[in-house]
């Protein structure tokens, strides 16, 4: 609830800076009534089933290592197909030799369009 008062304060400040301030009031009153729904959900906690399950974490987790491999974009998407298909029974075995190919068959930070500075550096640490 204090979450959503200060957003609703930061808009109405930020308005009545840029307009004036009754304009910049009656504008932020009406940009609070629209926004009043999507800020509620915003601020609705989420289902527990979600992330509950750990083989889903995982299998989701070898997703995302197949998107930062070295594979052919049509193996990356058989492959992400695949692991995100639930409803295909993996067992914890198959999924952990998945993640582990995939930690091995990285690309180098260097071959990303923006690598960090943490990327960067570890890989100078790993050629040297």
């Amino acid at each position: 609830m204090i979450a959503k008062i200060f957003v609703y304060a930061c808009l109405a400040y930020s308005m009545y800076l840029f307009t004036g301030f009754f304009y910049g009031f009656v504008k932020a009153l009406i940009e609070w009534l629209k926004m009043a729904d999507w800020i509620d959900e915003l601020f609705e906690p989420a289902s527990q089933s979600d992330y509950s399950n750990p083989m889903e974490n995982s299998r989701r987790f070898a997703a995302s290592l197949v998107r930062s491999s070295t594979l052919a974009h049509e193996e990356k998407d058989d492959l992400i197909d695949t692991l995100l298909d639930f409803t295909l029974e993996m067992t914890p075995d198959e999924i952990q030799d998945v993640i582990t190919r995939m930690q091995l068959n990285q690309l180098d930070p260097m071959n990303f369009y923006a690598p960090s500075k943490r990327e960067i550096n570890a890989h100078i640490r790993k050629l040297l």
